[in-house]
């Protein structure tokens, strides 16, 4: 978490947990990238306990590692992950379609932020309550909302769209209230909606145990009458005895 060091070792353990279990609930292979999200959060939550550690400490190498892990995935995966996540789930052509142009968006933010977490890398340092890493400049970020949230609008399953428009309310909500720190503290927003997912998964599985009983087609049974009738029991009108 954006916080100290405590929540995000709390909100990383929590989303790791959960994401596991996610993962193991996938039926599909197009489902992955989707359950994976919240395992992933939870490991850049940790990352970021890390970040607070090596603050704490001055441990000048593990600053500069652990900045670096965590900006790889802010700045790196999440523009393109995301976006693809959407993708895989999709099955209509025309979504498909509009949904490979916002990959394609957040493939040149992942470029941009390769070249600049790589190129020229900066150590993160505390601001306020909160970790400041490097800002993206405004047109990057406003390429990286594409890509992540306002392509969620072309899909066609309700719970990304509104997962897309939560994150994007809670990004423009960080922009307003927390500027200096918005990679840290929309991190953390976007880490949490993710238990939405989890929520999803784990549910659809329970309602998928209730259809299973459900639908099990009624089993008739025979029950020997005395000679010169038998009698069928189970479900339906019990027939009229057949005489031989």
């Amino acid at each position: 978490m954006c916080f100290s060091l405590l929540a995000s070792v709390a909100a990383g353990a929590t989303l790791t947990a959960a994401g596991v279990v996610t993962v193991k609930l996938v039926r599909r292979r197009a489902e992955l990238p989707l359950a994976l999200l919240p395992l992933l959060f939870g490991v850049q939550q940790l990352i970021e306990g890390v970040v607070w550690w090596s603050l704490h400490h001055n441990a000048a190498t593990l600053i500069a590692l652990s900045s670096l892990a965590f900006t790889l995935f802010s700045h790196v995966l999440w523009p393109i992950f995301v976006p693809l996540t959407y993708l895989c789930m999709e099955t209509v052509a025309w979504r498909r379609k509009a949904l490979s142009a916002f990959l394609g968006v957040g493939t040149c933010v992942c470029l941009h932020g390769i070249y600049t977490v790589v190129g020229s890398p900066s150590a993160a340092h505390v601001a306020g309550s909160s970790i400041r890493y490097g800002m993206p400049s405004w047109y990057v970020i406003a390429l990286y909302l594409v890509a992540t949230c306002v392509s969620a609008f072309f899909s066609s399953l309700l719970l990304l769209r509104a997962l897309g428009a939560a994150a994007l309310v809670l990004a423009l909500f960080t922009l307003w209230l927390y500027t200096a720190v918005f990679v840290s503290v929309w991190c953390f927003f976007s880490a949490v909606l993710t238990v939405v997912i989890f929520l999803y998964f784990s549910f659809r599985r329970r309602d998928g145990w209730s259809a299973t009983a459900a639908e099990r087609p009624r089993q008739r049974t025979f029950t020997q009458e005395p000679p010169g009738r038998v009698r069928r029991t189970g479900g339906g009108a019990t027939p009229r005895s057949a005489r031989y």
